[in-house]
């Protein structure tokens, strides 16, 4: 045992000699500043750069060598920087044997934070060919390579080599894509196992890798412990089966492949990619940050598996083949503000050249099952082919849908989606599907109320969707629903920049129970109007989208127990119930009755070319459309136009009459559109009158409301008449009528419409026309006009105040009596309003036997009144005057004069 150690010491102090031998001996042999010199110039040489080296020493750890300090290498003409390497230290290892024989054979090179920059430009010359690498590296290893290559042949053809702690930095100004490699260490060597073989394996590492100039793609970090080998006499390469790992991700990789060669010029290879058990989450990894902020929201777990085939021919049209298979297992996905999880215990995907599929294998969405299927075909110009169909709930569609509207949407939905097509040309792939939907329930600021109960089948293609049944129910009532809608998906899908040629057509069938309530938010907001009652309808639509002509609705509605409030409206509708016909041409009211507190109205007839006036579009296309035409029938028991249309009655409103501004009626009033028919009311009152069984015919032409050949009972006579108002300009209406009154009772007449009620009585016949504006009371009764003319044949004049005492004090004179109530006889007169003046010129009546009785003058509507004439007595009256000799003069104050034959009184109101 002693013998050994001491043999053991021996050998190590040999050993120890020998290397202080050779560091003397380089030190003698090579000193610093001829090594320093040497590496230089044979450097600057090979290379064609120039070098610097700022000082050199022996090395002894790892091997006797000699290192470098300082080294740059710099770059060429017309390229920037200055350098194109630099490095702090560059060691060369060599044989200590060959070197103490006076041999330099280099065993070994490392190269410590070498900093590399690397630069092609878009004219294809670049900085790092050198006529030193062909020399270097076999011929037949870089024959026919690129300059990239032969780079990296000449790395790896050293018998060891390290790098440690590199930065490279790749530019391509051709292709715009620039490479930055941090933290690059490689340990690699390089052996001849048998004679034209290479064999070179080892490590590389990068701590991060930036590609730029190319889409998105993460920063990478790498690690690949490799063996590859080299055959110069077949041009074969084999990779050993290497480990790969990026960005913690591990891979296997093998393959081999045949290079190009003076005889064969064709590359050929082929190979294998393997992954295992890869948690899906690290693949994040390899996104950038903006595809990661995407998918903060998610959250995903589950394993992947791939097992890749490569071959390529560089001899064949499409030189790369490929074939494959992902598989993920146990996969869960899940959104934070989604209830649900989708998950599947296997997907495979198969992929090849232009080929993939996708099958999803038991698979659950919040769990209730999904399955699904697609395939791909040519991906420069993608066709796919593909099904799905599952369960959900459809509050996992509301994350999707648009905030604004404030969708809330739930409910059980069950769906079979099939499609196939080119998707470049999204709008010809073929679609076709159904989708259920059980116990729905949906809500939005779009709708009036809420949905509580919705049903639904339907079925889809790219030529139809059938709704095979709708059902829904809201608290005012539900609505069913059935039809087709032809090219309703091609018209979706169209690009809205580009609206496609076709338009979809609609052909449904509806029919329900609503409240009418259900309108009132819809309602303009001025006069708080508010409808309630209920609406039965049976209907079937059809149309074409945008061509408004073919709009064709054929159906039945019923309204029954409506009410209807508007502070616009002078009487709120106490009830209106009615029946209604629908067709394309019209509208047939066959029964609508209104009940107003004070009046109450049936109409019947119909609304011709409603359609699409009626529809919801826009102004401008309502003014191109051809207007209605409303024919009917009225009837009345009793209506009070004073009480529910004082607009139409100016002159007629009193303390208790609202006022509305002239903007704000109530469009109930003014319907815009034209007709005509005819009415009949048992009672009517208009300006406080009050007319029996009045018969006439209404015209409505173009905002002008014409009534003509009416004719009525009133004041115990008969009246006839017409009368138009103009609303052509609505804030200054007119009005222009012309009457016919027969057999009036005086008093009635009188009483009215001047303050002389009581006095005259007896009936007159009356004719005339009037014309005046506005909607205001003083308006209209200052711009008011009449031309009139009246008689009496028999009436008589009951007389009071001063006319009475007078004629009282002339009937004691002449020694008779004077009654306060005398017979008139042929009463006339013209009748004129103008200026707020009643005038009624040269009123000639007989008054019964004290004579003939001639008037003229006014009142006016402010109570002016100024009548001037005289009472020419009768012969009898006058003779018996003048035969009492002085009774003319005791009556100077009252008589203004005399004739010859009869005595003439003044008579003054």
């Amino acid at each position: 045992m002693k013998k050994l150690l001491k043999i053991l010491l021996w050998l190590a102090g040999i050993f120890l000699v020998v290397l202080i031998l050779a560091v003397v001996g380089l030190k003698l042999f090579f000193p610093a500043e001829k090594i320093k010199a040497l590496a230089i110039e044979t450097g600057s040489e090979k290379l064609g750069r120039e070098i610097t080296v700022e000082g050199i020493d022996v090395s002894i750890w790892g091997g006797v060598g000699v290192q470098l300090e300082k080294v740059t290498v710099s770059n060429a003409a017309g390229f920037q920087p200055a350098h194109m390497l630099t490095a702090d230290h560059v060691d060369v290892k060599v044989q200590l044997w060959p070197l103490i024989g006076g041999n330099v054979q280099v065993d070994k090179l490392i190269v410590e934070q070498p900093r590399i920059v690397l630069h092609k430009k878009s004219d294809g010359s670049n900085n790092f060919t050198f006529a030193a690498i062909d020399e270097k590296a076999p011929p037949e290893l870089v024959e026919g390579t690129p300059p990239e290559a032969r780079a990296a042949a000449a790395v790896v053809a050293f018998d060891k080599l390290e790098i440690n702690g590199g930065n490279l930095s790749y530019t391509d100004d051709s292709s715009a894509i620039s490479l930055d490699v941090v933290g690059l260490d490689i340990a690699s060597s390089l052996a001849t196992p048998r004679e034209t073989v290479y064999r070179s394996s080892g490590t590389i590492k990068a701590e991060r890798i930036a590609l730029t100039g190319v889409a998105a793609l993460p920063t990478l970090n790498l690690a690949l412990d490799y063996g590859v080998e080299y055959d110069l006499a077949t041009h074969r390469i084999q990779l050993d089966e290497t480990d790969l790992e990026v960005n913690g991700l591990s891979f296997l990789l093998r393959g081999e492949a045949t290079v190009p060669s003076a005889s064969d010029t064709t590359l050929q290879g082929r190979g294998n990619i393997k992954a295992e058990r890869i948690a899906v989450a690290d693949l994040f990894g390899f996104f950038s940050e903006e595809q990661k902020a995407l998918l903060a929201d998610y959250d995903i777990a589950g394993e992947f598996a791939l097992d890749l085939d490569i071959d390529y021919d560089e001899a064949r049209d499409d030189p790369m083949v490929y074939a494959g298979a992902a598989e993920v297992t146990d996969m869960r996905l899940s959104r934070s503000d989604i209830a649900g999880e989708l998950r599947f215990a296997r997907a495979i995907v198969d992929f090849k050249p232009n080929n993939l599929r996708l099958n999803i294998e038991d698979g659950t969405f919040d769990g209730q099952p999904l399955r699904g299927h697609l395939v791909v075909d040519n991906f420069d110009n993608p066709t796919v082919n593909g099904d799905l169909a599952g369960r959900f709930n459809l509050a996992f569609v509301q994350p999707f849908l648009p905030a604004e509207s404030q969708h809330q949407l739930a409910g059980e939905s069950e769906f079979d989606l099939k499609f196939s097509g080119n998707i470049k040309e999204y709008q010809n792939v073929d679609f076709s599907g159904s989708i259920a939907v059980t116990n729905g329930r949906y809500n939005s600021v779009l709708l009036p109320e809420p949905i509580d109960a919705l049903n639904l089948e339907l079925y889809f293609d790219n030529n139809v969707l059938n709704i095979r049944s709708f059902s829904s129910r809201t608290a005012s009532g539900d609505l069913n629903l059935t039809g087709r809608i032809e090219d309703f998906l091609p018209y979706i899908m169209a690009d809205s920049a580009n609206p496609p040629d076709v338009k979809p057509v609609v052909d449904l069938t509806l029919d329900g129970n609503i409240n009418l309530a259900i309108v009132n938010d819809f309602l303009p907001p001025t006069g708080s109007p508010e409808l309630s009652g209920l609406l039965r309808m049976e209907m079937t639509l059809s149309a074409r989208l945008g061509d408004y002509d073919s709009f064709k609705p054929f159906g039945t509605a019923e309204i029954t127990g409506a009410t209807y409030t508007d502070s616009l409206l002078p009487e709120p509708v106490k009830n209106l119930e009615g029946t209604l016909s629908v067709t394309p041409d019209s509208i047939r009211i066959d029964n609508l009755t209104v009940q107003f507190e004070s009046s109450d109205m049936t109409f019947s007839g119909k609304l011709i070319d409603p359609f699409p006036y009626l529809m919801p579009i826009s102004e401008e296309q309502r003014g191109k459309v051809k207007r209605p035409t409303f024919d009917f029938r009225i009837t009345s028991n009793r209506f009070d136009v004073d009480k529910l249309f004082p607009e139409a009655v100016p002159g007629a409103a009193t303390d208790e009459t609202p006022s509305f501004a002239e903007d704000s009626i109530s469009m109930m009033i003014l319907p815009d559109f034209n007709g005509g028919g005819t009415f009949h009311f048992d009672s009517l009152i208009y300006s406080r009158v009050e007319f029996d069984n009045v018969d006439g015919k209404i015209s409505i032409r173009e905002r002008k409301i014409e009534c003509y050949d009416a004719t009525a009972n009133v004041y115990s006579g008969r009246v006839t008449g017409k009368t138009t108002i103009d609303l052509g300009d609505f804030a200054n209406p007119r009005y222009k009528g012309e009457f016919r009154g027969t057999q009036i009772e005086a008093d009635d007449f009188v009483s009215r419409f001047s303050p002389w009620g009581g006095h005259l009585f007896g009936k007159i016949d009356l004719t005339g026309d009037y014309d005046a504006r506005g909607w205001e009371a003083e308006a209209f009764l200052n711009s008011l006009t009449v031309n009139a003319n009246s008689s009496m044949r028999e009436g008589r004049l009951v007389t009071s105040g001063a006319m009475y005492t007078a004629l009282s004090q002339a009937a004691d004179k002449a020694g008779t009596t004077f009654q306060k109530e005398q017979p008139l006889s042929n009463a006339s007169t013209n009748i004129t309003v103008k200026d707020g003046r009643v005038r009624m010129d040269e009123i000639n009546t007989s008054l019964g036997q004290v004579g003939d009785v001639s008037l003229d003058g006014y009142y006016s509507f402010n109570d002016e009144i100024d009548y001037n004439g005289t009472i020419l007595l009768s012969e009898e009256w006058s003779e018996k005057l003048q035969s009492k000799g002085g009774v003319v003069g005791g009556l100077a104050g009252l008589l203004s004069g005399k004739s010859e034959g009869r005595v003439k009184l003044p008579l003054t109101i």
